[in-house]
């Protein structure tokens, strides 16, 4: 395979013994290594190389203008916009950052493909207004004097920048092509222009200068099958500068090129995902970086870029990054990110909690602290007791007397300076600390932050208007997710890993792709712009249609040479990483060329279904001493049941007191609704304990319903006394369980059953004697609710969860272990053993997700249905003693090593 730009070299040296007189104009600045390499290789004597830029750099160099950066347009769109549209229909600063960034595109584009911008920006405004007339839209962004006034905006902000003698790209395109003339009365040298497709129209104008003037030739990458065939799009654009430049009207264009129908190895493979595909790059290596001709991995989606690096083979010795890495999502940028957003969000109460624990989980902060002495985990812990949605100032004085933490949550009361100098103070101690621990990849993008910062505090010191924290917050995202890093290495030798755009005018002979799917490539529709469909194909401006025609382009550009082709997309169908398979793939697989073999196919995961191996800890004496301190505080129901269910577990919780943390979200947790429901259920009942329940009882409780579930629920948010979102909806959902509850209830009394409550959360504490224990053994606990109902005793536990009847039959002793459902079976069972009294009792649970079901009665399959399957009797007393000795001798059993039981998972 010969490469595209060694042809062209060929081309260019066979007219030319002097390379100082050319020069050389390329799509992109990566390219001209690779031109450099073949220009060294073609050359048989020594002489000085030509000029060589890329499109964009050749602009700026014909303009007497510099291009502004994006932030510093966007302050001047924003004074633009202040200057000419009234006070009172102006956005604020954060709310224009949502949209300026499109403006900015769409008066990019006005300059670039040479347009009236009176006239173009008078129809756009014309046309928005009759659409907010239509669909009576009324938001400040686009009332009519916005619209009426869009020209006056674009002067004035093209006016703020010629001032400083700077630019936007669109600008910089007018600028060169007026001065274009006089450049080409001075220059003597040919210019080249390699590898080009889509051309905007100020870039086509430039060029067909050159070619009428004799003093340019354009070198085009084209294979003759898709020029010949009109309606593929990968020829679209320069079939159409063959048809309506004047210059080829004369010289039409010769494509000699069938690279395209030579041999080649196709393969589409379907994965379940982006880490699949990540991992297929290892194969694809293995099979093919050491073989001849050279090898790229092409990454469809450039944020697959750390999981690739991370699969590649540890054989690989050479290998270069020809692509820069977004930062954006860096877990570095994303911590800066919330904490610039936690003060944007101060209230008078203090800091938002959810915000601070997540900050506080960032390693190096975390690090940082204990750096500095501060004991980050008893901070942790403290700020997790505390159920409130806000942190006071009081409770981060321990974390402020460190520089780290008083860098991090000091308040900063909407004072835009004070939190810039903040960030920086901040990014020079991480950076000395990524520095110290060799962390090179955050230690750049520490540097590449503070850049991004030092750029906005200049802005906002010439700025005429406030920003503060919110705007700063929307205006560092955009401006962020503009930054990228540049990998160094050598883009000549080895695999090469990069982007799409990347891969411009240049060839491999293996290629993998990764992300061939719709709306990836191509890319499909980007709303990026104010102009509508039907007005960007009546001007000229680029469409998505266009977009799509590029992306082919280079997708099939790629192809041409190549010889084997790996193309990876997603097949799921659902979830995050859902995607149809592109349609480039499908155009491959309809072509139906002898030359290709084409094989499209899913990869299945071989899956290796381990052993079981069962995790096992031989007891210690020292577990045997805690053993038998929790039995004289006393086993709980929950902890033998945590005992049954999995004895990995029981030694987590209860012996290493491994526990999960309560912390305090935005929405109730399971802990909470159980605690709020039977807080309040026990408020309810409490002043009718030990009467008769009466109609008038439940009249009452149904009206102090709703105050009542909303104190217990201003108990656990006490900064946020009125519920509001997913926990409003949750309150109400649970005052209609308990609700149809005492309706129930009501109705039962009402149809004259006696029902007297006789204890509510009843303690226990009751010791389990036996003469095989060794130890002193108690059982604690609390029993939700012991009633009479028609005479007979019943011990009820209530539920916030989902309780199925089937997990409540009891038929023997051996269907506890390992099962998580009949946990609420055998704590009902120990309720029975614990109460004190000689008598029958009957045991069930009431479910509050299903209060409509009111008791869910125990199921004892021993005992006819045609009697109370719910009733414990003395000997079944008996029987429950007997099977918690044998329990807790096993407990205390020191040969026997606690080993997982589980049978279940909890889903």
């Amino acid at each position: 395979m010969t490469p595209f730009l060694k042809q062209a070299i060929k081309s260019l040296l066979s007219k030319h013994i002097d390379l100082q007189e050319v020069i050389i104009i390329l799509p992109s600045k990566r390219a001209g290594v690779f031109l450099q390499n073949h220009l060294i290789e073609g050359i048989d004597k020594v002489q000085f190389a030509p000029d060589i830029f890329s499109i964009e750099n050749f602009i700026e160099n014909l303009s007497s203008l510099k291009k502004a950066n994006q932030t510093h347009q966007l302050f001047c769109l924003y004074r633009a916009y202040q200057k000419i549209i009234p006070t009172e229909a102006q956005d604020d600063f954060a709310t224009y950052i949502q949209w300026g960034s499109r403006l900015l595109k769409d008066f990019n584009d006005i300059d670039a493909y040479r347009l009236s911008a009176q006239k173009s920006l008078a129809n756009l405004g014309e046309f928005h207004q009759l659409e907010g007339f239509i669909t009576a839209d009324n938001k400040t962004s686009f009332r009519p004097v916005f619209w009426e006034n869009l020209y006056a905006i674009y002067q004035d902000f093209q006016a703020q920048l010629l001032n400083q003698q700077m630019a936007t790209l669109g600008m910089l395109y007018q600028d060169a092509l007026d001065s274009l003339e006089i450049y080409l009365e001075n220059t003597t040298k040919t210019h080249y222009f390699i590898g080009f497709n889509a051309l905007n129209l100020s870039e086509q104008n430039m060029i067909q200068e050159f070619l009428a003037k004799n003093k340019g030739e354009v070198i085009w990458d084209l294979d003759q099958y898709f020029f010949e065939d009109n309606l593929h799009a990968a020829g679209r654009f320069i079939r159409s500068y063959q048809r309506e430049w004047k210059y080829y009207r004369q010289h039409p264009l010769q494509f000699s090129n069938t690279h395209f129908l030579g041999d080649k190895n196709i393969q589409a493979i379907g994965f379940s995902g982006n880490i699949e595909q990540a991992n297929y790059v290892q194969t694809f290596l293995d099979r093919y970086h050491d073989k001849e001709g050279t090898t790229a991995v092409v990454l469809g989606n450039e944020a697959l870029l750390l999981p690739v690096l991370a699969a590649l083979p540890a054989t690989l010795d050479s290998w270069n990054v020809t692509m820069g890495y977004g930062i954006a999502q860096l877990p570095i940028s994303n911590f800066f990110m919330a904490l610039i957003e936690l003060h944007a969000n101060e209230a008078t109460e203090g800091l938002n909690r959810k915000s601070v624990m997540q900050l506080l989980s960032f390693p190096p902060i975390k690090k940082q602290l204990s750096y500095e002495g501060i004991p980050i985990q008893k901070c942790i812990q403290s700020l997790n007791e505390n159920f409130s949605t806000q942190i006071a100032k009081e409770e981060l004085v321990n974390l402020v007397e460190s520089k780290c933490g008083e860098l991090v949550f000091t308040t900063v009361e909407n004072n835009t300076d004070v939190l810039i100098e903040r960030l920086m103070k901040l990014l020079e101690m991480l950076e000395l600390a990524f520095f110290r621990e060799k962390e090179h990849l955050s230690s750049a993008v520490t540097a590449l932050l503070k850049k991004v910062l030092a750029q906005l505090k200049v802005q906002l010191t010439t700025a005429n208007f406030p920003v503060d924290c919110r705007a700063f917050s929307r205006l560092f995202k955009e401006i962020l997710s503009l930054q990228s890093l540049d990998f160094s290495g050598d883009p000549i030798q080895g695999v090469q890993l990069m982007g799409m755009l990347e891969t411009r005018v240049l060839d491999f002979d293996h290629v993998l792709i990764t992300n061939v799917n719709e709306g990836i490539l191509p890319v499909g529709k980007n709303d990026q712009s104010f102009f509508p469909f039907a007005m960007k194909k009546k001007f000229g401006l680029p469409t998505f249609l266009d977009n799509d025609a590029i992306y082919t382009y280079h997708f099939y550009r790629l192809l041409q040479r190549a010889k084997n082709i790996y193309l990876l997309y997603n097949s799921k169908s659902e979830g995050l990483n859902a995607g149809e398979k592109s349609r480039f793939i499908r155009q491959l697989a309809f072509s139906g060329l002898e030359q290709h073999q084409f094989i499209d196919r899913q990869q299945t995961q071989s899956i290796v279904i381990p052993q079981e191996s069962k995790e096992v800890l031989s007891k210690t004496p020292l577990m045997l001493e805690q053993l038998k301190d929790i039995a004289l505080e006393g086993f709980s129901p929950t902890s033998l049941s945590a005992y049954l269910y999995d004895p990995i577990e029981f030694y987590d919780r209860y012996l290493l007191k491994i526990k999960d943390e309560l912390t305090l979200g935005k929405t109730l947790s399971n802990f909470q609704r159980g605690t709020l429901l039977h807080d309040c259920l026990e408020d309810l009942y409490l002043p009718y304990v030990g009467q008769p329940m009466k109609l008038e009882h439940y009249t009452k409780m149904l009206k102090d319903l709703p105050a009542t579930i909303l104190l217990q629920y201003q108990k656990a948010y006490p900064k946020m006394p009125v519920p509001k979102g997913e926990n409003h909806l949750i309150l109400k959902a649970y005052e209609r369980s308990v609700q149809q509850l005492l309706q129930h209830e009501k109705v039962l009394v009402e149809n004259g059953n006696k029902i007297v409550i006789t204890a509510l959360e009843m303690p226990f504490k009751v010791p389990l004697e036996h003469p095989s224990l060794k130890n002193e053994v108690f059982i604690r606990g609390k029993i939700d609710r012991v009633d009479q109902f028609n005479g007979e005793t019943r011990l009820i536990d209530y539920k916030t969860g989902n309780v199925e009847k089937t997990k409540l039959a009891w038929s023997n002793w051996d269907g506890f272990q390992g099962e998580y459902k009949r946990q609420a079976l055998f704590q009902l069972l120990l309720y029975a053993w614990a109460y004190d009294t000689p008598a029958d009792v009957s045991l069930g649970i009431i479910s509050l997700k299903t209060p409509k079901a009111y008791l869910l009665p125990l199921l004892r399959k021993d005992i006819p249905k045609t009697e109370n399957t719910a009733l414990v009797d003395p000997s079944f007393k008996q029987e429950i003693e007997h099977y918690l000795v044998k329990l807790v001798n096993e407990i205390f059993d020191e040969k026997k090593s606690f080993v997982s039981l589980r049978k279940d998972e909890v889903i």
